[in-house]
């Protein structure tokens, strides 16, 4: 965020969240999207990826 933004968690915002953006149309433009992009995207799916992830970032960091 950048300084002076507020962030904004709302009901509409959580309703975009776990239904409207979810719809069946989104959900095969966003699988499109990785799949065009995908030296560009990483899908994390659980804590055991994240975890993983985020220790390459580390290994990666200290490299340079």
């Amino acid at each position: 965020m950048s300084a002076g933004c507020n962030e904004k968690f709302d009901l509409e915002f959580a309703k975009w969240i776990l239904w409207d953006g979810r719809t069946p149309r989104r959900r095969k433009a966003y699988a499109d999207m990785c799949e065009k992009y995908k030296d560009k995207v990483v899908i994390i799916r659980n804590q055991k990826q994240l975890d993983s992830f985020l220790k390459n970032i580390e290994k990666i960091k200290k490299k340079c």
